[in-house]
């Protein structure tokens, strides 16, 4: 499990990621109002969710004449988005079995 330490990387990296988590944020409440609240379906139906958003993102390579990067973009935003619903999930599970872990 990752320690809690003080990010050590340059203002300009933070404020790329900080955007880019606040399109991942976006995209999970998308999410949560399309589907409801994902947080305990079992770990297969994430899994199974999370390949189907990756095969999108690989047809956004491969099928994308010409190429579009902002379709691109959107498809790994939502990938990130899946696999940030499965980690709530799994969180969520050790917290409850766990609740001296952080």
């Amino acid at each position: 499990m990752p320690k809690n330490e003080p990010i050590k990387t340059d203002p300009a990296r933070i404020a790329r990621v900080t955007r880019i988590m606040v399109d991942v944020l976006s995209e999970r409440e998308n999410q949560d109002a399309e589907y409801g609240d994902q947080i305990n379906l079992p770990d297969e139906r994430h899994f199974v969710i999370a390949v189907g958003e990756i095969a999108e993102a690989a047809d956004a390579i491969r099928y994308n004449e010409p190429f579009d990067l902002t379709d691109l973009y959107g498809e790994v935003i939502q990938c990130t988005a899946c696999f940030l619903a499965w980690a709530e999930s799994i969180k969520a599970r050790l917290d409850r079995d766990n609740p001296d872990i952080i």
